[in-house]
């Protein structure tokens, strides 16, 4: 698999119960001063922002 914003929303989207919760929880506790190509399309596309 290529790593890319595609592959990864895809892969974050195929993640059931505990799993989703631990990768929500990664993402959300990014700091806010870390702006990604990829986070921002990951709060775009998964509603998942900072705490």
């Amino acid at each position: 698999m290529v790593l890319n914003a595609d592959n990864v929303i895809k892969y974050l989207k195929s993640l059931m119960g505990k799993e989703l919760e631990k990768a929500e929880e990664y993402i959300r506790k990014i700091p806010g001063q870390v702006k990604t190509r990829l986070r921002l399309r990951i709060e775009k596309e998964l509603s998942w922002t900072e705490y």
